[in-house]
C-alpha cells in the first residue's frame, strides 16, 4: 500500500556549512524532517541507496508501520504486508530490507522478514512462532535473535540466503542455557553483537565468525557492559558502560578484543555517546543527547548533526552511507516527539579520500 502524504506539507529543511577538521574535509550539512503529519512519532533507521526506511506510529493501537522514504520527503510507502497488523524496518542493503511483521488475529506472530521495496515482496524467515526479531543485512547474511530450545530467552540468530530453514543459533555455550545474546550487525562476512560471556562485567560485546563456537569476546577491561552495533569491513562500533562512572561511552574496534578504543568526546564529560553504525572510517550515533558523525579512530572528530535540526532538543543517527560521493545519515530528531530525519553532508573537495568507505582489518575469506 502506498501512502501518500499532501504536498502542502513540505519537508523542513535546513542548510548549513561547517568545518570538520579531519583529513582536510569540509561539508555543508542539509537536514531534513521527513515526518509524516499522520503520524505520532517516527524514525529512519536505515538508509540503502540513499533511500532512509524505517517506521512510524499514528498513536493508535498496533499502528506500528513499516516504511520507505523514496524521495526524502514526508510521502512515504507502507511496507506493512498484507495480512499483517504492523511492521518495521531496521537493515538495509541496496535494495533489500530486513526487518519484522506481525500477522492478524488469530495467529498473531512475528515473523523476522526481508523486503525488496515493496509490501508484495515480503519474504518471512521463519515458519513458526519463535519470535525473531531481525536487526541487519548485509549481502546474504541476516541477523538478530530468536527464541530455540536451549533456552528461555531470546538467543543471537544468524540466516543465510534469506532462507527460513537457514537458521542459525549463535549463542555461545559459555553463555549459558539462562544466558543472553543478541547479533546486532553484520558486515556481510562476520556477526557482532552482545553475550552473557564469563568474567568481569554482565553483557558483553561479542563478535562472531558464522558460528556459535567461532566468536571472540570483545569486552573492553574496567567496562559494565558492552555491544557491538555496526560493523564494516575491519571495524566494528558501540558502547561501553564504565564502571566508575556509569556513563556509556561510545567505542570502536579494529576485528580484536584488544584494538578496543574509547571515543567518548573530551568536551562532554558525564554524558553518555553511542555508537550505532559505521562505513569503516566514517561512525555515527549520539554524544550528549544529539546525533553525531566520527571519523576515524579520534573521540574528539565527533560533529554535532543536531544543530541543524532547529526543530529538535534531542536526537540519534541510526545508519550512514556514502551515496554518489555524499554522507547520508538517518535517525531521528524531535522535541517530545522524534521525526524521522535525514542528513545529507556535501564534501567540498568530492575526491577527498576520507570520504571513501576504505575496508581494514583481517581477511575474511
Amino acid at each position: 500500500m502506498r501512502r501518500t502524504i499532501p504536498k502542502l506539507v513540505p519537508a523542513l529543511s535546513v542548510l548549513a556549512c561547517c568545518a570538520v577538521a579531519t583529513a582536510q574535509i569540509h561539508y555543508v550539512w542539509r537536514a531534513i524532517d521527513i515526518h509524516p503529519p499522520e503520524g505520532q512519532k517516527s524514525a529512519a533507521y536505515a538508509i540503502g541507496g540513499g533511500t532512509p526506511y524505517g517506521m512510524y506510529e499514528t498513536g493508535n493501537i498496533n499502528d506500528h508501520v513499516g516504511v520507505k522514504w523514496p524521495r526524502l520527503v514526508p510521502e512515504l510507502i507502507d511496507l506493512t504486508p498484507e495480512g499483517h497488523i504492523w511492521s518495521e524496518i531496521r537493515g538495509a542493503d541496496g535494495n533489500k530490507q530486513a526487518g519484522k511483521a506481525r500477522s492478524n488475529p488469530p495467529e498473531s506472530f512475528t515473523s523476522g522478514a526481508v523486503w525488496y521495496g515493496t509490501s508484495e515482496s515480503f519474504q518471512s524467515l521463519n515458519e513458526d512462532d519463535i519470535g525473531p526479531t531481525v536487526h541487519a543485512i548485509d549481502g546474504n547474511l541476516i541477523v538478530g535473535e530468536a527464541r530455540f530450545p536451549d533456552g528461555p530467552y531470546a538467543h543471537a540468530a544468524l540466516w543465510l540466503n534469506e532462507d527460513p530453514d537457514s537458521l542459525l543459533n549463535l549463542h555461545p555455550t559459555e553463555a549459558g542455557s539462562q544466558g543472553w545474546s543478541r547479533a546486532y550487525a553484520t558486515d556481510g562476512f562476520w556477526q557482532g553483537g552482545t553475550a552473557t560471556l564469563p568474567g568481569p562485567g554482565f553483557h558483553k560485546a561479542t563478535l562472531w565468525k558464522g558460528s556459535a563456537t567461532n566468536y571472540i569476546n570483545m569486552h573492553p577491561p574496567g567496562a559494565k557492559d558492552s555491544e557491538i552495533r555496526g560493523m564494516a569491513i575491519g571495524t566494528q562500533v558501540g558502547k561501553m558502560l564504565v564502571w566508575e562512572t556509569g556513563d556509556d561511552h561510545a567505542v570502536v574496534w579494529h576485528d580484536t578484543a584488544e584494538s578496543w578504543i574509547d571515543m567518548h568526546p573530551s568536551f562532554h564529560p558525564g554524558a553518555n555517546s553511542y555508537m550505532f553504525a559505521t562505513t569503516g572510517d566514517i561512525h555515527v550515533g549520539r554524544s550528549n543527547g544529539r546525533a553525531g558523525i566520527w571519523f576515524g579512530d579520534d573521540p574528539d572528530s565527533f560533529h554535532d548533526l543536531q544543530q541543524y535540526a532547529p526543530w529538535a532538543a534531542s536526537s540519534t543517527a541510526y545508519d550512514v552511507e556514502v551515496y554518489n560521493g555524499k554522507l547520508y545519515v538517518v535517525g531521528s530528531a524531535g522535541n517530545g516527539k522524534a521525526h524521522a530525519t535525514v542528513w545529507i553532508g556535501t564534501p567540498v573537495v568530492a575526491d577527498d579520500p576520507a570520504v571513501r568507505k576504505t575496508p581494514r582489518g583481517i581477511d575474511r575469506k
